[in-house]
């Protein structure tokens, strides 16, 4: 994110009435437009021993409007210039639009295994290719668009492939048991174990996950809630925050001292850290 020092911009007219609001001065706006945010300005209502805040919709308006102007000037600026204008773009060009992104296509796709009932549409197939190829896949896919069947043949050339040795789907409660019907229907063969909050129980807790883990299988699907319940060690869990304790103490060390804001967000990424290993040693392990 961006950070912008000009708080004397808040005692001037030119940044609380030219370029800003006495609300918002322009040093504000600036670092809201350079962070792609979107100027709000609330206001505190006390009632009893109570506070609230309400959006002041007449004053965030007034900063949204000098942000438009700040956004307006700064655009007829870069190109006044010709040869501003072409620093500028070989800048940019060389800095952030030097990378293309990467297509996937996935029609060489045969899915042995599936069944033949189903004829995967495109976009299916290049997500299943996109997982196998990249890992970490977000499918941003409407509702009823064929997520499911997609993880489910994703899963199953993984499988296949060699990639992965066991697979767990983790599904919304209520998508449980369509999520398995669907999986089925893909694959007739695929041996898939599915597990709600009951499965979690404390008396049947130990069974299931033994069976999870000493069985083969191709995938098992379980609820977000009932994957809370599948702890990881305590050590691991202590150790990547210690990982992360001491990214932050070298970030801090490389911080200027005059850089108050990135110092402060570090700082409370710190305190949340220290919060969550302090709560590991009090929690009780779940076995």
């Amino acid at each position: 994110s961006w950070t912008v020092e000009a708080r004397q911009l808040g005692y001037i007219a030119a940044g609380t009435s030219e370029w800003g609001t006495d609300r918002r001065h322009a040093g504000e706006l600036l670092a809201d437009a350079l962070n792609s945010r979107v100027p709000q300005i609330f206001d505190t209502i006390r009632e009893g021993d109570s506070e609230r805040r309400v959006l002041n919709v007449i004053d965030t308006e007034a900063a949204k409007e000098k942000l438009t102007k700040i956004k307006t000037r700064f655009q007829s600026w870069v190109w006044s210039d010709p040869d501003r204008t072409d620093r500028l773009a070989r800048v940019y060009n060389d800095r952030f639009n030097n990378i293309a992104p990467h297509q996937f296509d996935g029609s060489h796709l045969k899915l042995p295994g599936a069944s033949a009932a189903f004829d995967l549409y495109p976009h299916q197939k290049r997500g299943i290719w996109r997982i196998i190829a990249a890992g970490s896949t977000y499918l941003a896919h409407a509702v009823g668009a064929g997520k499911t069947m997609t993880f489910a043949a994703a899963i199953m050339e993984q499988r296949r492939l060699g990639l992965v040795a066991k697979a767990m789907l983790v599904v919304p409660g209520h998508c449980l048991a369509q999520a398995a019907r669907e999986f089925l229907a893909i694959y007739p063969n695929a041996r898939i174990l599915v597990a709600d909050e009951t499965n979690f129980l404390k008396d049947k807790r130990a069974r299931f996950l033994s069976r999870a883990a000493t069985a083969t299988w191709d995938a098992i699907i379980i609820t977000h809630s009932a994957f809370r319940f599948i702890g990881i060690p305590s050590a691991f869990e202590q150790q990547m925050i210690h990982d992360e304790l001491e990214l932050y103490e070298t970030l801090l060390t490389k911080v200027e001292s005059e850089d108050r804001v990135s110092r402060k967000r570090l700082e409370r990424l710190k305190e949340g850290l220290q919060e969550r290993l302090a709560a590991l040693s009090t929690r009780k392990t779940i076995s």
